[in-house]
């Protein structure tokens, strides 16, 4: 038995298959993009984690406490 496409069918065929190889080439360069995204989370993680020793820190050192008075009561 044989089978026979209509033409337009063979025609969508192959448009489907160079966009398949299109297709392809976008999502090596998208993994490539991913991948720099999430090495780039990572280093910023880390640093957040583990500052550099040269930083100042955020904080203050010493606490100035109101009008003077070291010890607060409830």
């Amino acid at each position: 038995m044989t089978v026979v496409r209509p033409a337009a069918a063979r025609s969508s065929a192959s448009c489907t298959h160079r966009s398949d190889s299109a297709s392809s080439a976008l999502v090596a360069s998208s993994s490539s993009k991913t991948g720099a995204f999430f090495s780039n989370a990572l280093a910023i993680a880390i640093r957040w984690r583990c500052p550099p020793e040269s930083c100042t820190p955020r904080s203050p050192t010493h606490v100035l406490y109101p009008s003077g008075i070291p010890d607060m009561k409830r």
